[in-house]
């Protein structure tokens, strides 16, 4: 029995990891061969200025890309692994979101397929007054960025807004105070038959199946699994065809 029980152990971990490599080796290959095409097209000497102009710019967004990719892999396997911990800290509310939008905000800018097409903005509900917490920020950063940069690829046209606010627990995480963070989009939402599985690592939505988007389905797994770590939640709201709402709930100390 115990034999057996140890066979079926091993062929699930050997479909998992199969998986994982056919995933990987597909995500690595499409914005390597992207990279290597259009280097050999730059360095031809008869290529003229406004397309090296171009494929430098497909350079960037692919090499970023690809980049993304491999550090959520690491995060994700430290996760899974323990290696990653809580490391909380005092902090300004405010200013930590006063980066993420403008980070974000120039990705939108540069981008010539979401530039004039997409109204992006932060609404802040924190006051006028500084609002410091005791949480850990890079975590919090990670994850709104990924919920963001979700927003912000399946959305064509209408608006992405980031809101934040701290309000009251009501009792439901067990702390005095929850920050809770919104990422509404007018994009193309969620389909129906990925709703199960919209958390699951490699896990590709195609809202719109005539189109190939990029990422290799990590980004909300890895807000899962984080949220999961600061004893927070994630939850969302969807349409399809009329945008989603994500909302991310961490539960703070103030001061």
């Amino acid at each position: 029995m115990d034999s057996k029980l140890n066979i079926t152990g091993n062929d699930d971990m050997l479909r998992v990891q199969n998986a994982f490599l056919n995933n990987i080796s597909h995500e690595i290959r499409t914005p390597l061969n992207a990279i290597i095409g259009c280097s050999e097209i730059i360095s031809m000497p008869d290529t003229d200025r406004d397309t090296v102009a171009e494929l430098s710019q497909q350079l960037r967004k692919h090499s970023n890309y690809l980049l993304k990719m491999l550090d959520n892999i690491i995060i994700l396997s430290k996760l899974e692994s323990g290696l990653i911990k809580c490391n909380p800290s005092k902090f300004d509310v405010g200013f930590l979101f006063s980066y993420i939008y403008h980070s974000s905000k120039s990705l939108v800018a540069t981008d010539s397929t979401k530039r004039g097409r997409i109204s992006y903005r932060l609404e802040n509900n924190l006051g006028d007054a500084p609002v410091y917490v005791w949480a850990d920020d890079t975590i919090i950063c990670q994850m709104v960025n990924a919920l963001v940069d979700n927003a912000i690829k399946f959305t064509d046209d209408g608006s992405v807004v980031l809101d934040v606010r701290i309000s009251a627990d009501s009792g439901k995480l067990s702390a005095d105070y929850v920050l809770e963070v919104t990422v509404s989009d007018t994009g193309l939402g969620i389909p129906l038959e990925g709703r199960d599985t919209i958390f699951g690592k490699f896990k590709k939505l195609s809202p719109d199946p005539s189109r190939i988007f990029d990422g290799a389905g990590l980004g909300l797994a890895l807000v899962k699994t984080f949220a999961n770590l600061l004893n927070g939640s994630v939850s969302y709201v969807t349409e399809p065809g009329k945008g989603s709402v994500f909302t991310l709930k961490i539960p703070v100390v103030r001061y």
